[in-house]
């Protein structure tokens, strides 16, 4: 990490930037199987050393992607997750105050114990020389920082090995949230008061999801390459249930992917995610299930519809219809080719 003032301090990346295809066998490598667009614009955000944009509904992989991302570099992403509430210490940095009380105190002490010493040594000097510590550069000092975020991700690039970073819920960003990322995604620096600015050493790899991306800043936008990422295509579910479930045959692969496909064309508050159809996925293997059936839907669902007026269909004798029809309407919506 380097102060604004010193010149060398933004050092240009080590780091190789990958083609869209090598991107590709590094996050299959990982359990991700991303869009050719996706991967497109990624490839870019690593050569421009821009922040990537990622928009679309939840569930559509914008988060899986980036943590794929960083466990293909073996790190931990560093993560920060907007409220509307958030304001800059929650992003940035905040003072440990109990440490710059303890600091302040052990200064004044120092110069009390130095003034009385000068006094024994040269009583005759009483309008002379005292000792006068600065209390104010003793407590404004890096030292006494809480590091969020923006800052953990400063301290954490280093040359040739920058840090990942994801700010997830974007458009719930405040007016006093973006006045201190606008910075960061210009040149990667946190303006601390009465230290000046703090940058990084490296560009770090900077993911920033949002489900509605018209709610963000225009500033902010402008400083990302923006893209959106819908729900995975039937035959790229199918890959990532593979990879994620290998022990789910392929006739129940096949049905929940279009049991979940249905789902989402139905009239839902909030559509199953890939997420949830590989968790459903794995619950339906510790019952043992080889298919679906009205029977274990019903005593499952909970893990895909969080409304109770969305889990009412199953609950009567027309459950079987149910199925069929959001069955038919998957297929007619898109068919998996197993071979592919």
């Amino acid at each position: 990490m380097a102060t604004e003032a010193d010149p060398s301090s933004h050092r240009s990346s080590a780091l190789a930037y990958p083609s869209p295809a090598l991107l590709d066998a590094k996050l299959r490598a990982h359990g991700h199987f991303a869009d050719a667009s996706v991967l497109q614009s990624l490839h870019l955000a690593l050569r421009l050393k821009k922040a990537l944009l990622l928009d679309g509904p939840s569930g559509s992989g914008k988060t899986h992607l980036a943590d794929t991302y960083a466990r293909s570099l073996g790190l931990t992403p560093i993560r920060l997750i907007v409220h509307p509430d958030s304001q800059r210490e929650d992003a940035s940095y905040d003072w440990n105050y109990s440490r710059q009380l303890l600091g302040l105190r052990l200064t004044t002490m120092r110069g009390q114990q130095g003034k009385r010493l000068l006094e024994r040594a040269a009583p005759h000097d009483q309008g002379g020389k005292h000792i006068e510590p600065s209390a104010v550069k003793q407590v404004m000092d890096e030292d006494n920082l809480i590091a969020k975020p923006l800052l953990q991700t400063i301290r954490a690039s280093k040359p040739g090995r920058p840090a990942v970073l994801i700010i997830e819920g974007l458009e719930q960003a405040s007016a006093a949230l973006d006045g201190v990322l606008m910075p960061f995604l210009d040149d990667y620096r946190v303006d601390i008061d009465g230290l000046g600015g703090l940058r990084a050493s490296e560009t770090p790899v900077i993911f920033m999801t949002s489900q509605d991306a018209r709610r963000i800043s225009d500033p902010l936008r402008r400083r990302a390459l923006y893209q959106y990422c819908p729900f995975p295509s039937a035959a790229r579910e199918w890959r990532m249930l593979q990879a994620a479930v290998p022990d789910a045959g392929p006739r129940l692969s096949q049905a929940v992917i279009e049991f979940v496909r249905g789902l989402r064309i139905s009239d839902l508050a909030q559509r199953p995610g890939m997420d949830q159809l590989i968790a459903w996925t794995k619950t339906l293997r510790q019952l043992d299930a080889l298919s679906l059936d009205p029977e274990v839907i019903h005593n499952t669902l909970g893990l895909l519809l969080k409304h109770q007026h969305e889990l009412r269909p199953l609950a009567g004798t027309d459950a079987s219809a149910w199925l069929a029809e959001l069955q038919q309407r998957a297929q007619n919506t898109a068919v998996i080719g197993l071979s592919s």
